[in-house]
């Protein structure tokens, strides 16, 4: 049963990625961002002591933002894929599994996540403190620290 359900989480992880990574057309819009990097790090006791999932999600369409903005962390988790399949395109989706007491890791952006419209986390927190979205299109250079029960949003200096 074990070997069952790692191949399921295995073939979940890359259809997962390929679908992150398609970008085919997107809509020609000037973004609204002006983010240049987003850092991580977590404390020893980070999301309880358990590994974290981050979702930061690029959006290049309004309509689709403003839907998204209503989601709390549980609800986007639970239905990622059907969102990521049903909005193609439109949104790019960028994963990060962040272990207790990780040192400052720098993200790898979209290529297109200039384009963005609107870029929101959702963090897999198991405190609900940590289960809401924040909007990120405001940073320039972001860190997100994560903590025991939810994240902070740091600007770093330029």
């Amino acid at each position: 049963m074990k070997a069952l359900n790692f191949r399921t989480f295995f073939m979940f992880a890359i259809v997962v990625t390929l679908l992150s990574s398609c970008t085919g057309l997107r809509k020609t819009g000037k973004g609204t961002n002006s983010l240049k990097e987003i850092s991580v790090e977590s404390t020893a006791d980070s999301n309880l002591s358990t590994p974290l999932a981050l979702d930061i999600v690029f959006i290049y369409d309004d309509e689709i933002a403003s839907s998204l903005r209503e989601m709390h962390s549980p609800h986007w988790f639970d239905s990622k894929v059907n969102l990521m399949v049903r909005f193609g395109n439109d949104i790019d989706v960028m994963h990060l599994e962040i272990v207790p007491l990780s040192p400052m890791h720098v993200a790898v952006l979209p290529v297109m996540h200039k384009k963005a419209k609107t870029i929101l986390l959702f963090a897999n927190y198991l405190d609900r403190n940590g289960q809401y979205v924040a909007e990120l299109s405001q940073f320039k250079q972001l860190k997100i620290h994560c903590l025991s029960g939810s994240y902070r949003l740091i600007e770093l200096d330029e």
